[in-house]
């Protein structure tokens, strides 16, 4: 039997044959009878189509960020797994994603998931579904066909290149710590008394590159955060002020931007992914490009050392790197306050140099004959001075 398909309802060809003659006057319903659909088509589960183009164009993507950064996006994970964990995801998971809106919702960006996001759907699909980075690499190098992946995998597919490829969300690049102290210094920042986890540069798509002779300097300080805020404040560039105070303080010193990290908090949820490299329990310090007209003093010297920056719209600070501690080394760097001191580059400390150049003595090995040739002459002149006053 050759099978057609004409208007979404398959059928035989003489079926059709019979459904095109003007003496045939054959209702949709019995048609689907006479070719076995019984009392209609079967609704199917699944609205949403499987295109296996676009699927198989996802999963490569997936598997080529995975290689190529793997702890990169394993943090980038877990920042989303821990802003929808939260106590308030509305508060912190925005933006959702789009895929786990509810039905009365049309907006794709929404402010309260709770309103438009189903979160229990969101967080079970992450439990079941989100192994290890490096589990998920082997097992999409592994699908041969995408026809024989369940509707779970594909779900899980899309939810995955959404949150790895978001482009409201900036891009992790993994940078070796043992760059920290020239980043430091470059910055303009103090160098950590401990050594971060893992220390990340951050990205944006639409961060322009400026000419080396139209650079314009800017100030950098440390903002340490809540690690539910970090997905939102990185996304969006908005943070949930707590208390009366509703401006943003960033500090020169590490030490004295960890205590930030310890905020008040409510009793943690339990988190959705617990398949991270870097564990549940993570503290955050960024480091921030702070507004134009924040700069920080031309001469460092020991009474700015612990400089804080007071900034009212926190849109206007730009990420630059993320540096992860576990609870045990923030605890441990705060009990060095107050740290290092802020390391300035060579370059920086000759355009500090005052003006002006100190007279120098003749030192040098010229110098020291000159003066002795000068010594032996006068010694000489004072001699025939004598001489001739003796003779008479």
């Amino acid at each position: 039997m050759e099978l057609y398909e004409d208007d979404n309802v398959p059928c035989c060809s003489r079926a059709r044959s019979l459904a095109s003659t003007e003496h045939l006057k054959t209702s949709q319903e019995e048609l689907n009878v006479a070719v076995g659909y019984g009392s209609g088509l079967p609704e199917t589960d699944d609205e949403r189509p499987k295109n296996i183009n676009e699927l198989r164009m996802l999963v490569n993507d997936i598997r080529f960020m995975l290689r190529s950064q793997l702890l990169a996006y394993d943090a980038k994970l877990l920042i989303f797994a821990t802003a929808a964990s939260s106590v308030c995801p509305d508060q912190t998971l925005v933006p959702a994603p789009p895929a786990f809106k509810n039905s009365n919702s049309d907006d794709e960006l929404y402010v309260c998931p709770n309103e438009g996001c189903d979160m229990e759907r969101l967080c079970k699909a992450v439990q079941d579904n989100w192994p290890s980075c490096s589990v998920m690499m082997d097992n999409l190098c592994s699908v041969e066909s995408m026809e024989d992946m369940s509707d779970d995998d594909i779900e899980a597919v899309h939810l995955l290149h959404w949150v790895l490829a978001d482009p409201s969300s900036p891009m992790l690049r993994r940078t070796s710590s043992v760059h920290l102290r020239s980043l430091c210094k470059h910055l303009g920042v103090a160098r950590p008394s401990q050594m971060p986890v893992q220390l990340m540069s951050i990205c944006y798509e639409d961060e322009h590159v400026t000419l080396p002779g139209l650079r314009t300097s800017r100030s950098y300080a440390y903002l340490g955060m809540n690690f539910a805020k970090l997905y939102r404040f990185l996304a969006t560039g908005h943070l949930d002020p707590v208390g009366p105070d509703t401006t943003t303080r960033l500090y020169a010193q590490p030490e004295s931007a960890m205590l930030q990290c310890l905020d008040p908090q409510p009793e943690p949820m339990p988190p959705c992914w617990m398949q991270s490299r870097f564990g549940t329990t993570q503290r955050a310090l960024v480091i921030c490009a702070l507004p134009p007209e924040l700069e920080k003093p031309k001469i460092m010297t020991a009474a700015n050392q612990f400089l804080e920056y007071i900034v009212h719209d926190p849109t206007r600070l730009r990420p630059c790197h993320l540096l992860f501690y576990d609870e045990a080394s923030g605890d441990k760097m705060m009990t060095y306050w107050p740290g290092h001191i802020i390391e300035t580059p060579p370059q920086q400390r000759r355009r500090n140099a005052p003006r002006c150049r100190p007279i120098r003595k003749a030192t040098s090995e010229v110098g020291r004959k000159i003066k002795g040739w000068a010594q032996s002459f006068w010694t000489g002149v004072v001699s025939v001075k004598r001489y001739v006053v003796a003779s008479f």
